[in-house]
């Protein structure tokens, strides 16, 4: 969610007056969310630096869509792990298993777009590939090869 920059810059005089008044409440309320506006703001720095592109075999490709992006959903139906809870067209919650249960079963997010996922039980991370290299056991490098002998080298 964005929200306008006249928005926030209000939000924060408005933050900034209560930190100045008399009501111990007010004060800590106001500190607490200048502290969430402020974080937010950092993370909004990282996602634009985060959209950073580069040259690569003469396209410009985006740095963090890992490789065989569009196999990571395959791999975890296979492992027994289909969308639970979609949030959004191209990002889902489902568990995390066979590594580990979580009391809501939806411990696992995955970014269909970037082929990333990220657990927010155990805070594992990763692709197609960390996966597949977790689930059976192997190297990075064994499950690499797994999937470029199955999809081809460097399949999108």
């Amino acid at each position: 969610m964005t929200v306008a920059p006249d928005v926030l810059r209000d939000l924060r005089a408005q933050y900034q007056r209560d930190l100045e008044g008399e009501d111990p409440v007010r004060r800590a309320v106001a500190r607490e969310q200048l502290e969430r506006l402020e974080l937010g703001a950092r993370r909004g720095r990282a996602d634009q630096n985060r959209q950073a592109t580069e040259q690569k075999d003469g396209r410009l490709v985006h740095w963090s869509i890992r490789p065989y992006r569009r196999q990571l959903l395959a791999l975890l139906e296979a492992s027994g792990n289909g969308a639970i809870r979609w949030r959004g067209s191209d990002c889902f919650q489902t568990g995390h298993q066979p590594f580990h249960t979580s009391k809501s079963g939806t411990c696992l997010v995955v970014w269909l777009d970037t082929g990333t996922f990220w657990c927010s039980s155990c805070h594992a991370v990763g692709g197609a590939i960390e996966w597949l290299a977790a689930w059976k056991g192997i190297s990075r490098r064994r499950a690499h090869l797994a999937l470029a002998q199955k999809f081809g080298n460097g399949a999108p």
